[in-house]
């Protein structure tokens, strides 16, 4: 009997340990997957190493293992549930005991930046600087450096001076021949340094980065492929070179359409202004009714996503518990039931938070309708036309203007301010999205309701209005400068 015992005692420790060393193996694919996009994890693979190492992991594997989820949600979009993986993945660390530094730096790095995606900039910068001072304290000037160029965002609430801090890093990295790390932490700040850079210093930055980088820029799937393609189309417009910019965007409009779940219209809007810019409006027309097209089909898919994700999830903890039952079943059943009823709670408090943010956007929105429509009765006679009310309808609704409406309310100002448009292009002729915008000002849109209107982020309305007042007048301002230019030119 006492034979016995041990035989069984050692067929279960050797189980034990052909399963570990298979979750490892997974887990090292998955890591150079991610990295890749060669092969993207899906998310129940990712659930079901995490939940093994969870219970027969070290800490290290813990902190790999839920790195890993974190870097999956990242890629499917869901910025709630990717926080709370790299909560746990920072929280499987005991300080106190020895650890690996760099990587507990780096996860720390990706945490602030899951933080700066939810909205929570102070615990951002925080988590940013808690993970260049572990770097430095041991010694990793790279990984530190590195780390200062991938968050230059955390450094300053001036823009210029988060990215003066990503181009000393870039600069080092790179005088010190780690040309990989340099590209990857000056990436980011790179696609958006467009303005600062002659477009030949550009293209070199730009070749440099497809040369050394460890990120795939050819998969649709990655975010680095899709902001490469729009640096090139958007560099190469700026030196009117008509036909490599329309090949990079297009390019673009094929990875927003094939490369993810949801289809993205940023590339056909960029191809959109792009075939304006240079006249051709029968393609600019069809890209459009394109976008106008895959708004309303992502809408749908969007009031389904989240019941798909919480059924996925479900699914994955089924089968993890169907392969345990051979272990302590009471045991199994209660963990899992655990975290069952944990990302239930999370996808409960995440859906509610969602919903009070979306609420309270669209009563912004038509708080600020209902202020315009109670001043119609002033003497701005322009705001009682249909076009004008339907623009702010529109907007209300997150809705956009069709091609058709675009020109009628363009005609609109022009037969009632003559001189407007003469006015403002003596010296600069407008793009159709600048005079779109002039448009929305004359027709006392606010910044968020251009933000929807125009198909633009908030922050770019504002680049846009800041960069059209220079172009007009030769001086730095802010976007308020343009609309008290504009109004001024309607009086």
């Amino acid at each position: 009997m006492k034979y016995l015992y041990m035989l069984v005692a050692s067929l279960l420790l050797a189980s034990c340990g052909t399963k570990y060393n298979e979750m490892q193996e997974c887990l090292t694919q998955m890591e150079g997957n991610e990295e890749n996009y060669d092969t993207p994890t899906t998310d129940s693979l990712a659930l079901e190493v995490v939940t093994y190492m969870d219970m027969h992991g070290t800490p290290e594997d813990r902190l790999r293992a839920w790195r890993q989820v974190g870097k999956v949600f990242h890629r499917m979009g869901n910025g709630g549930y990717r926080n709370e993986a790299y909560k746990m993945a920072v929280a499987s660390i005991d300080t106190t005991q020895a650890f690996d530094k760099t990587l507990f730096a780096l996860t720390l790095s990706e945490q602030a930046q899951a933080l700066a995606w939810t909205l929570r900039p102070e615990e951002s910068r925080a988590t940013t600087f808690r993970a260049i001072a572990l770097a430095e304290a041991a010694g990793d000037t790279v990984t530190a450096m590195y780390i200062r160029g991938t968050n230059y965002g955390n450094f300053h609430t001036d823009t210029t001076s988060g990215f003066t801090v990503a181009r000393e890093a870039y600069d080092y990295l790179w005088e010190h021949r780690y040309y990989q790390q340099a590209v990857d932490a000056y990436g980011a700040a790179l696609f958006m340094s467009i303005d600062g850079y002659e477009p030949d210093t550009f293209h070199m930055h730009l070749d440099r980065l497809v040369k050394h980088t460890k990120h795939n820029i050819t998969d649709p799937h990655s975010w680095w492929t899709r902001e490469y393609l729009l640096a090139r189309g958007t560099v190469y417009q700026r030196q009117e070179n008509r036909d490599s910019c329309i090949h990079y965007f297009k390019k673009l409009a094929e990875a927003d359409m094939k490369g993810v779940k949801v289809p993205g219209i940023r590339g056909l809007s960029h191809l959109a202004d792009a075939y304006g810019h240079w006249g051709d409006t029968l393609q600019a027309k069809q890209c459009g009714e394109q976008i106008m097209e895959i708004s309303y089909h992502n809408q749908q898919l969007r009031q389904d996503n989240d019941s798909k994700i919480l059924t996925q999830v479900y699914q994955s903890m089924h089968a993890q518990m169907a392969k345990d039952e051979a272990a302590d079943r009471k045991g199994v059943m209660i963990l899992l039931a655990s975290i069952v009823a944990l990302t239930l709670v999370l996808f409960l408090l995440y859906r509610q938070r969602m919903m009070k943010r979306q609420h309270r956007e669209l009563l912004q929105q038509n708080g600020e309708y209902a202020a315009l429509l109670a001043s119609l009765q002033t003497k701005d006679t322009i705001l009682e036309s249909p076009i004008v009310k339907r623009i702010h309808e529109l907007s209300a609704h997150d809705a956009h203007p069709s091609d058709e409406e675009w020109l009628q309310l363009q005609a609109l100002i022009d037969k009632q301010y003559p001189l407007l448009f003469p006015s403002l292009q003596k010296d600069y002729t407008m793009t159709e999205q600048e005079k779109r915008a002039v448009c929305l000002i004359v027709a006392k849109c606010t910044p968020s309701q251009m933000s929807v209107l125009l198909v633009y982020s908030k922050g770019n309305v504002s680049n846009l209005r800041r960069r059209l007042y220079a172009k007009l007048t030769g001086e730095d301002g802010k976007g308020t400068d343009l609309d008290e230019m504009v109004n001024g030119l309607c009086r």
